[in-house]
C-alpha cells in the first residue's frame, strides 16, 4: 500500500468564480483569469496570497477571496519490484 499525502496551496477566486491565472498557460488562454484551479497561480504562503487578494479588491473594487486548494500526492518508502 502506498501512503498518500497532500500539499496545501492557496489561490484567489473572484465572485464570478474565476481564479487568478498563471502567465503561461495553454495557447489562447486568458493570462489573467481562468475557470480552472489547475491553471491558477498557487501560493505556498497564505499571508502573501491574502495580501494579493486585498490588493486586487482595492484596485478593481471586485470582491475576491482566498481559497484553500489541496493537491493530493503519493509517496512511497517501498521500492516497486521490476
Amino acid at each position: 500500500m502506498i501512503p498518500s499525502a497532500t500539499e496545501t496551496r492557496y489561490l484567489i477566486r473572484t465572485a464570478r468564480g474565476y481564479q487568478r491565472g498563471l502567465r503561461f498557460q495553454h495557447p489562447g488562454a486568458n493570462p489573467n483569469w481562468t475557470q480552472f484551479p489547475e491553471e491558477a497561480e498557487l501560493w505556498v504562503d497564505l499571508t502573501q496570497c491574502h495580501e494579493a487578494c486585498r490588493q486586487y479588491t482595492r484596485i478593481t473594487g471586485e470582491s475576491a477571496v482566498v481559497v484553500v486548494h489541496v493537491i493530493p500526492t503519493a509517496t512511497s518508502n517501498t521500492a516497486v519490484p521490476k
